[in-house]
C-alpha cells in the first residue's frame, strides 16, 4: 500500500532521455524551461503532471485530523 503514497518525481524514460539529450537533472527544471533550456521544441518529449500525488492529498487530510484520529486511522480503525 505504501507504494501509491510515493510520488515518483522522474520516470525511468524521461531520465534516459535527458542523459541522451545531455540534460542535467530534470527534476530542477520546470515548464517554462522546456521549449528555450530543454529544447523541447513542441513539448512533445517532456512532460509534467497537472495533478495533485495522492501522497500530498493524503498528507493534507493527515494534517487536518486530531491526533486520535490519526492513530485510528493508522490502526485501520472506522473513524
Amino acid at each position: 500500500m505504501l507504494e501509491f503514497l510515493v510520488t515518483p518525481e522522474v520516470s525511468v524514460q524521461a531520465n534516459n532521455q535527458r542523459i541522451l539529450d545531455g540534460l542535467d537533472d530534470i527534476r530542477k527544471y520546470n515548464w517554462d524551461d522546456q521549449i528555450k533550456e530543454m529544447k523541447d521544441i513542441k513539448r512533445k518529449t517532456y512532460h509534467w503532471e497537472h495533478v495533485m500525488p495522492v501522497n500530498i492529498l493524503y498528507n493534507a487530510i493527515l494534517s487536518n485530523m486530531k491526533n486520535e484520529e490519526i492513530i485510528r486511522h493508522e490502526r485501520g480503525e472506522q473513524l
